[in-house]
This record gives C-alpha cells, structure tokens and sequence, in this order.
C-alpha cells in the first residue's frame, strides 16, 4: 500500500457547521481516508489474530506463520494492483479514485484472511490439516 495521505495522519480540527450550511462538504479528503481507516482496522484485527494463532505454535510454526504473513501481504498487495487496473510503476496515472478502491481491495483481502486465521485457531488438536 501506498503511504498514508496527510489527511490519515491523525485528528484533524472540524470548523463548526450549521446544519444548512450552503457550502459543500469535501469528498475528495474522506473518499482518500475512508478506505485507509478501514484498513488499519483490518490490520489491526489481523495482528490480533496472528498473536493469538502465534500463542499456539512451536518456534518452527512462529517462524513460518511471520514468513507466511510476509509474503500474504506481498500477495495481496499484487491481488489489488491486478483487480484495480493500478498501475504500481506509474502512480500518477491512476487517478484519484484509485487509491480508494486498492484500499477497500486490501481491506477486504485482509478480513478474509483474518478469517482464515480463526479457523486455524478453532482446529482441534490431532488435525493434520491444522497448524502444529
């Protein structure tokens, strides 16, 4: 993923506002941070859950779950980049929509493997098709 826009960097001051107010609210810095927040949520459920998968493993298991990660958010970051038409050489030919949709891409493919997570954590034990 591409760093944050400045506007994803933290709290920022809202002028007050009547409710009929006739000036527009601005889009563009909430369509650009919107998806950014949701992915940081997702990243957080996702370290949530590797922490928790992590408790269950031996050292080899700890090691190849930290690699696996590695290299699904590699994966997923490519997986957005194809679905989305984004063009990772060139950014400033994508658009300004684009950063919005390669966000909600990301979080999406990261709460589906949240998912995938969980359910290693509910195998039983003497599964074979289960994380030892």
């Amino acid at each position: 993923m591409p760093a944050s826009p400045p506007c994803c960097s933290g709290p920022r001051p809202r002028p007050p506002r009547s409710r009929h107010s006739a000036r527009p609210r601005p889009t563009r810095r909430r369509g650009r941070c919107a998806p950014r927040r949701k992915l940081d949520a997702a990243e957080a459920g996702l370290a949530r859950a590797r922490d928790a998968l992590w408790a269950k493993l031996d050292p080899i298991g700890r090691r190849n779950l930290d690699l696996a990660l590695q290299a699904w958010r590699r994966f997923r970051d490519r997986e957005c980049d194809l679905e989305t038409g984004s063009d990772a050489e060139h950014p400033d030919r994508n658009g300004t929509i684009l950063p919005m949709r390669v966000g909600d891409c990301a979080a999406a493919l990261t709460e589906r493997r949240i998912r995938d997570l969980t359910d290693q954590l509910a195998c039983p034990g003497g599964d074979l098709s289960c994380p030892q």
